[in-house]
């Protein structure tokens, strides 16, 4: 028979609500709340809100509110990118404060969760495994533990490319549901960047090759570019779709509506 002790059900309970996704029997404890911070942290909450609106009401619709009004031409689009790319980067910066540090440190507060360490210094990256490890830590220890180790049992513990790769594709599955649960459409461009990337340059690192340069070369360019493509991307699907008819597709289809290749 199984017995369930009331700890036991107060770590079940603490670890729904708690900032993890790994359950522990216990967890790390503050001992006591400190609500001015958690003030300060409703305070970024609302503040991250309100930003988050007027940039995308006052900027990013001014940008892209006639998209797929008409056909454009490859180099339009290009120039479209390269126009939202600032603001698009500025509000995903904003949604990765308000997710990794502004909730998930305001709810661990008045929890007395003692394990914080939901991000690290990403931007001080060199390669780019170690900057999807910082960028998120809360779920790449979950992949870690749960994905990452399983499947170095189960293969060559010497092969450690295999389960890299597992790892990387089924994080970007999981990206890809999660977008597709928000918006309800299907956004392949997202998990062909989240995986295309993550191979490349786990690739390299894997077969000791002196590569360096390339991860560096490799941050540099994504750094100012990458989450910006990865935005604009979505707001032209995001308002293709407000502007042109019947459109119930369940994939990405502006790039068969909109641009056109001559």
């Amino acid at each position: 028979m199984i017995v369930y002790s009331f700890l036991h059900l107060e770590s079940i309970y603490t670890f729904y609500i708690a900032p993890t996704l790994l359950y522990r029997d216990e967890y790390p404890r503050t001992g006591y709340i400190r609500w001015s911070f958690v003030f300060y942290r409703v305070l970024e909450v609302f503040g991250i809100i309100v930003s988050l609106a007027f940039l995308a009401e006052n900027i990013a619709n001014m940008i892209f509110m006639d998209t797929c009004k008409q056909p454009i031409t490859v180099p339009q689009f290009l120039v479209l990118i390269l126009q939202g790319s600032l603001i698009s980067t500025v509000i995903l910066l904003l949604l990765w404060w308000l997710v990794f540090h502004s909730v998930q440190n305001a709810v661990g507060e008045m929890l007395t969760f003692g394990d914080r360490l939901f991000h690290s210094d990403w931007w001080n990256c060199t390669e780019m495994p170690d900057f999807y490890k910082k960028w998120n830590i809360v779920v790449g220890d979950w992949l870690y533990t749960y994905v990452h180790k399983d499947i170095i049992e189960s293969f060559d513990p010497r092969i450690k490319l295999i389960p890299k790769a597992a790892t990387i594709m089924i994080s970007a599955g999981c990206h890809e549901s999660n977008n597709h649960s928000l918006s309800d459409w299907h956004f392949p461009f997202v998990l062909f960047v989240h995986s295309s990337v993550m191979l490349v340059s786990v690739y390299f690192s894997t077969i000791k090759v002196a590569n360096k340069g390339f991860n560096k070369l490799l941050i540099i360019t994504l750094y100012p570019l990458g989450p910006g493509t990865i935005g604009t991307f979505g707001f032209v699907e995001y308002y293709s779709r407000q502007n042109i008819p019947d459109t119930n597709s369940l994939f990405v289809f502006w790039s068969n509506n909109c641009v056109t290749f001559k």
